[in-house]
């Protein structure tokens, strides 16, 4: 076999054997199973030749038994004993050898998502920010798949492997003869792979491009969709996207035309072989073969194994590129972990904020320089245009992001080294967006907390006054709801939201434009629970409304990345008066 292929089977399994890992003890046992497969059918072989031989013998059936010492003096039953015996054998032991099979590969791809979870939940939250959603996605859909497919068919190659090299060796065991005609042809069909394997390599990774490219166009073609309603040129876009697609197509006939070729012709020169090795059998001494019989049956036997090690090879092969971008991935999220919190517990008396600034790692600063104090039980409000950094610095306030400069504390004790089981129990989170689960109401406030009865649920409902709306639900707290279940209105989604937040019973709330995507009745909705809130619980409030803003003691306003203090409402209705 050449160099190059060579290579490629060694790096094919390689990669594989790193993916199993854990699991090689369960590989052993499959490639023992598998040896021990070929044995049986190295042996089912030799009874099925003879049995035929002994058919159509014209004398004596001892004399056609003579090239297989141990079935010379065995009767016409006992073989047909025998082969049925193996043929159940057979059967009994493809089932452990199948649940291997698979086991092998669905134990990868769960430790491999389990992995890509783990890592990315412990990964720092600012490095998080710079990956997108999509990005993630892959890695547990795309590049999973692909990882449990390339096990599967190195799995299968293994059991190839196993029974071609007994298939091998057992001839050496009866009949000289009969082992250097089956390795004459097994030599013979490696000699082919070489090229075929190269060339079918190629193509898998020229179809793999030619996919990708027209991927590539069509989520051009979704992202552009205003432009191209705006400027008329649907039938343009349309007629372009057939020509790129017509083109493909006939890329991957071409290259699947061949490769279905070569495939065929693989098998039919390994069949050419055979017959060679015979004919030359035949021109070198003449006479009474019966041996030759089961040399065929082994022969087209290690064929049909040789092939489909060849196709588990050529398609595993192309699938390794999906274990490295997994191993990859979390090797750069596992280098990005998370610092520790070591402080368990800790008394909530209000936040200072000193001397704070933040910047992403790749871009300008978006906060410079901010100090601030929140006392318990204040209501503070901040205002600032689009852009400002808003939404940042309530990730700071809550410890999502760490500061760049500066501090955040409360009780002396900075945010990101409280634990965050601790500071989940202080601090609730409102976002701009309520993003939902799949899962019933009630789970969705519930959030994966454990702790939380249905009376606190329903208490935190009530809290966030959608109890009434819950229960009109069609199974109240039990409704499905987020993606692909029941729909919420923009304010009911809110305030789930609110009732998330406030099912710990938080010292402290942060509200991140509660009131963006909120109608007039929702609006009301939301200031009766601020009102019911004020004062027992420190909130940070940001919001362009002044219906909001109305509850707050004080309001800063941020722009360029520094903060003024702003007239409270209060104020502003002294002034007027």
């Amino acid at each position: 076999m050449a160099f190059g292929t060579t290579h490629e089977l060694l790096k094919f399994l390689r990669a594989n054997l790193v993916v199993v890992g854990p699991d090689r003890g369960r590989l052993t046992l499959l490639v023992a199973l598998s040896i021990l497969s070929g044995m049986l059918q190295a042996s089912l072989f030799f009874l099925i030749a003879t049995i035929a031989i002994a058919i159509t013998a014209r004398g004596p059936v001892s004399e056609f038994f003579s090239w297989v010492e141990m079935v010379e003096k065995w009767s016409a039953s006992q073989l047909v004993f025998a082969a049925s015996l193996c043929v159940l054998l057979l059967l009994l032991l493809s089932i452990p050898i199948a649940h291997l099979q698979a086991s092998i590969g669905t134990r990868a791809v769960a430790r491999a998502r389990t992995r890509i979870v783990d890592a990315y939940l412990n990964a720092s939250i600012n490095y998080r920010t710079t990956l997108a959603e999509v990005q993630f996605q892959q890695l547990m859909s795309e590049h999973s798949n692909q990882l449990i497919s390339g096990v599967n068919h190195f799995t299968a190659f293994c059991v190839g492997a196993s029974s071609v090299m007994v298939l091998l060796v057992m001839p050496f065991l009866v009949s000289s003869r009969l082992a250097v005609v089956i390795l004459l042809i097994a030599l013979t069909s490696l000699s082919f792979l070489g090229p075929i394997m190269r060339k079918m390599r190629k193509d898998t990774l020229t179809k793999s491009a030619v996919n990708r490219e027209i991927t590539r166009y069509n989520i051009q073609v979704v992202r552009m969709a205003p432009d191209i309603e705006l400027f008329g040129v649907r039938s343009s876009v349309a007629r372009r996207a057939a020509l790129r697609i017509a083109a493909a197509s006939d890329t991957i006939r071409r290259i699947s035309f061949v490769d279905s070729i070569i495939a065929t012709s693989f098998f039919y020169l390994s069949l050419g072989t055979l017959c060679a090795a015979m004919g030359t059998l035949l021109l070198v001494d003449r006479g009474p073969r019966p041996g030759l019989a089961a040399a065929v049956l082994f022969g087209l036997r290690i064929t049909g194994y040789t092939r489909a090690m060849l196709t588990s090879v050529r398609q595993g092969s192309a699938m390794t590129s999906h274990a490295d971008k997994i191993a990859t991935s979390v090797a750069e999220l596992e280098a990005n972990k998370g610092a520790d919190r070591p402080i368990a517990s800790v008394a909530f008396d209000g936040l200072n904020v000193d001397g704070v600034s933040f910047r992403f790692a790749t871009g300008r600063d978006i906060l410079t320089d901010i100090s601030f104090t929140i006392r318990k039980g204040e209501a503070l409000g901040i205002v600032g245009g689009s852009g400002e950094g808003k939404s940042t610095l309530c990730s700071l306030l809550l410890g999502l992001l760490p500061p760049s400069r500066g501090s955040i504390t409360t009780s002396g004790i900075p945010i990101p080294m409280i634990a965050h089981d601790a500071w989940g129990t202080l601090a609730g989170y409102v976002p701009q967006r309520c993003e939902l689960i799949a899962d019933s109401v009630a789970e969705n406030i519930r959030l994966y907390r454990d702790g939380f009865d249905d009376d606190a649920v329903a208490a935190a409902a009530r809290s966030a006054n959608i109890h009434d709306e819950i229960l009109r639900l069609p199974e109240g707290y039990a409704t499905l709801i987020g993606p692909g279940e029941r729909g919420l209105s923009g304010g009911q989604r809110q305030r789930i939201a609110i009732a998330r937040a406030l099912l710990a019973q938080p010292e402290f709330l942060v509200l991140d434009e509660p009131s963006s995507a909120l109608d007039q009745k929702s609006e009301q909705h939301l200031g009766g629970i601020l009102s019911s809130l004020k004062g027992k619980v420190t909130m940070v409030i940001v919001s362009h409304r002044p219906a909001v803003i109305e509850f707050c003691d004080r309001v800063l306003t941020l722009h360029n990345g520094t903060l003024t203090e702003s007239p409270s409402p209060q104020e502003n209705g002294d002034a007027s008066a």
